[in-house]
C-alpha cells in the first residue's frame, strides 16, 4: 500500500484501538484508484465507529467500493447498490463481505449471517446477485419471516447458480432437454454441485 495509507492504518490498528484487525494489503487493494482525501474520509468514519464495527477490514473495503461506485455513477456507468461495480480494481468479494458485516452489526442481524458460507456460496457469481439476496434477507428478517438468514441467502444463491447452469445447458444443447448426454449431464452435474446442506 501507499506509505501514507500504511501509516494511517498502523495508527488505527494501535493508537486507534483496532488491535491489528485492519489488513493494510486488502484495504490498499480496495483503495486503488481513489484519491487520498476520499480514503482518509473512510478511515476517519471507521475511527468514529470504533467499538461498533465487528470486521473493520470488510467495513473499510465495502466503504471504499461504495465510493468507487459513486464516482463511476457520475459518468452514468454504474448506479444503485445492487449494480455490480464496474470501475477501478475493486474486489466484489469485499463488497459482499462488507455488506454482510454491516448487516450483522448496524443492520440489526446481530451476527446471524455467516460471512464465510455466504462468500463461498457467491463465489463466481455476479456481485449484484449476492447483494440482491442480502437485501432480500434484510427485508424478510425485519418482518420476522426468516429463522436462519445464512441458509436463506445460500439457498437463494444456489438457485441463481442453478438457473445460470440451466441456461448455459440450453445454449449448449440448442434448447435443452436433449438426450445427447452432454447437455443434460452437464446441467444435472452443475445443479448437484451447488446444493449445500442448510444449517
Amino acid at each position: 500500500p501507499d506509505p501514507e495509507l500504511w501509516n494511517a492504518i498502523k495508527r488505527l490498528n494501535t493508537e486507534g484501538g483496532f488491535q491489528n484487525q485492519i489488513d493494510p494489503y486488502q484495504v490498499g487493494e480496495a483503495a486503488h484508484g481513489l484519491d487520498q482525501s476520499t480514503v482518509s474520509k473512510v478511515l476517519s468514519n471507521l475511527q468514529d465507529k470504533q467499538g461498533q464495527v465487528k470486521d473493520p477490514t470488510s467495513w473499510v473495503c465495502a466503504a471504499l467500493c461504495k465510493e468507487k461506485r459513486g464516482m463511476v455513477g457520475l459518468t452514468g456507468v454504474a448506479g444503485k447498490i445492487n449494480t455490480p461495480f464496474q470501475g477501478g480494481s475493486g474486489n466484489p468479494e469485499w463488497e459482499i463481505r462488507g455488506r454482510v458485516a454491516w448487516l450483522n452489526g448496524e443492520g440489526g442481524l446481530q451476527g446471524a449471517l455467516d460471512v464465510e458460507q455466504i462468500a463461498q456460496a457467491s463465489a463466481g457469481l455476479d456481485a449484484s446477485l449476492a447483494l440482491k439476496a442480502l437485501a432480500n434477507v434484510e427485508d424478510k428478517c425485519r418482518r420476522g419471516e426468516v429463522r436462519n438468514p445464512t441458509s436463506f441467502v445460500c439457498a437463494a444463491l444456489a438457485k441463481e447458480r442453478q438457473g445460470l447452469a440451466a441456461h448455459a445447458g440450453r445454449n449448449w444443447t440448442g434448447g435443452g432437454g436433449g438426450t445427447d448426454g452432454f447437455g443434460t449431464g452437464a446441467m444435472v452435474f452443475a445443479g448437484r454441485g451447488v446444493k449445500r446442506p442448510l444449517h
